[in-house]
């Protein structure tokens, strides 16, 4: 299986060379509204023989998506220029969040509206946008069975939110049919005793580190027939007043990517063993 793992966009072009020479096959980054500069990390990408395979949208003001009126057409359009720049770039998915915040939980039917119109230009373009489990899992679930129906709409789970923000919920259960990206990391879970969700456990720590059960993800990636890149999104640092972050400080870049390739190797073994 193709392994990847995701790079800061700000300093892409100085990683791109040194996850080539670790072996990695592929990378993504967020997404930048300086156009040259996504070309740039493509094109060096490509002559290292790496494939991008998405970009990240922008996911500040997502919830805006869920109002009507000019804040929620103005983060649609954005949104638009994603996917045009991952038709432009030949970038095969753009992964987006349905939302952010934590105190809303009343999804309004603007977001489905908006995101079938988003689908439909991605499918014009041959881009996939792929919805991620995040906080706020209400909206994740007015959207997703409702857009079933558009080929360009998929799913992205991410193993550590689905650890934190949906604690602990299969998302693979409900979602796996429409599977086509993974964000690979792992967590302590909700650490906060009244079981109140912040984003501070979003850790990001390496797979096999915290506990998402990585035996679990393989069985469950093996009797879907995944045939996907695994793609690691990982956090080097702690979150604010954290510390499960610690056991990577004294580890370089290189190292710490280096040690990341073994992680997610191992879980690629784990999946032709199942």
């Amino acid at each position: 299986m193709k392994l990847g793992v995701a790079l800061n966009k700000n300093t892409a072009l100085e990683q791109i060379p040194m996850i080539c020479k670790i072996g990695y096959d592929s990378y993504f980054i967020s997404w930048s509204d300086d156009s040259e500069h996504l070309t740039r990390v493509a094109k060096s990408g490509a002559e290292h023989g790496l494939e991008l395979t998405s970009l990240h949208a922008p996911f500040s003001h997502v919830n805006r998506l869920w109002e009507v009126g000019e804040e929620g057409d103005t983060v649609e359009a954005e949104l638009a220029r994603c996917i045009e720049d991952c038709a432009r770039l030949e970038v095969p998915v753009l992964v987006s969040h349905p939302f952010i915040g934590f105190k809303d939980h009343t999804p309004t039917p603007y977001g489905p509206i908006r995101y079938r119109r988003l689908g439909e230009l991605a499918q014009r373009l041959g881009v996939r946008i792929a919805i991620e489990n995040v906080e706020g899992e209400e909206y994740l679930d007015a959207l997703l069975p409702t857009l079933r129906d558009l080929p360009s709409i998929g799913f992205c789970l991410d193993t550590g939110h689905e650890m934190c923000y949906n604690k602990g919920r299969d998302m693979l259960a409900d979602y796996g049919d429409m599977l086509c990206y993974l964000h690979i990391n792992s967590n302590m879970g909700v650490t906060d005793p009244a079981g109140e969700i912040t984003f501070l456990d979003d850790a990001h720590m390496l797979p096999f580190d915290g506990i998402a059960d990585m035996e679990f993800l393989a069985k469950r990636l093996k009797k879907l027939n995944y045939q996907g890149h695994l793609t690691m999104e990982l956090v080097k640092e702690n979150r604010r007043d954290r510390t499960c972050n610690d056991i990577y400080k004294s580890l370089s870049d290189e190292a710490y990517f280096t040690e990341a390739y073994r992680r997610v190797a191992r879980l690629a073994d784990l999946i032709e063993k199942n």
